[in-house]
């Protein structure tokens, strides 16, 4: 809780993985405000695969948000269940 957010760029950082087995998506932009320690913002993602399949779609059971580097951690899962 005491690393400054401010310099990292979500958008580098971040993968998104779905319960399909699809090759893991990276987000097309970072948008957040300028700010330090509490940051707030919105990761955007393609809705179509880089093979131009939908990202997300009936068969979608569960997917998670990858952030990579943050803080000295190598990875952080954040995880969700349909």
């Amino acid at each position: 809780h005491s690393v400054d957010l401010y310099s990292y760029d979500l958008a580098q950082m971040a993968l998104l993985l779905t319960g399909q087995g699809q090759q893991p998506v990276r987000p097309g932009k970072w948008g957040a405000p300028k700010g330090g320690h509490h940051r707030e913002g919105k990761l955007t993602f393609s809705a179509n695969t880089p093979a131009g399949r939908p990202l997300l779609g009936p068969e979608t059971r569960s997917f998670e948000l990858v952030l990579q580097g943050i803080g000295g951690i190598p990875e952080r899962i954040l995880s969700w269940n349909l």
